[in-house]
Formats: C-alpha cells, structure tokens, sequence
C-alpha cells in the first residue's frame, strides 16, 4: 500500500495535515513548536546552548521516530538548523540526525 495523496488535489492540504497532525506528541518537555502546512519547527531556550541542544536533540529523535513510525520520510536537504545566542565566543551546536 503507497502512502500519500494526491498532488494538485483540493481535499490533500486537509488529508495531510490530519495525518501528521498527532507529531505534536513528538515533542519533548521545554520545546516549543509550529505546524503550518507541511512546514514542522521546533526551538527551545535556554541559559546555556548545551541545554536547549540535549532538548532539541531529543525531539528530532522522537519526531525521527514518529515518521518511522508512520512511513514517512523527512526530506534532510530541506531541514535546517539555526542557533541565536546573545554570546559573543561561537559554539558549535550540531544536531545529529537519526
């Protein structure tokens, strides 16, 4: 059985967004998110970056789980990640995809 719907339809914005609209549950303790479309963030803050990335790191693993889970498959060219930091030395915060 294919997954899916199909592209250009009027009712596949609405099929999709009931079928991945349970991905919230993904979503760890202290990290928020937004669901738009087929877009999915998420972002945490924190005094120091190490927190926010063991926070984050633990969400992209359940949500990596959770597309398992469901046959999905999340598009790696088309994720990104961005740090914000008040501190003037850099850090590195490198997630690590599943």
């Amino acid at each position: 059985m294919k997954e899916g719907v199909p592209q250009g339809s009027a009712i596949s914005p609405t099929l999709f967004l009931v079928y991945i609209n349970d991905i919230t549950s993904a979503i760890t303790p202290y990290v928020k998110h937004t669901l738009h479309a087929d877009d999915f963030a998420i972002w945490s803050t924190a005094e120091y970056a190490t927190t926010a990335k063991v926070r984050v790191q633990a969400t992209v693993d359940k949500v990596f789980k959770w597309s398992q889970d469901w046959g999905l498959t999340i598009n790696l060219n088309k994720t990104v990640t961005t740090k914000f930091s008040l501190k003037t030395k850099e850090r590195d915060v490198t997630l690590i995809s599943p």
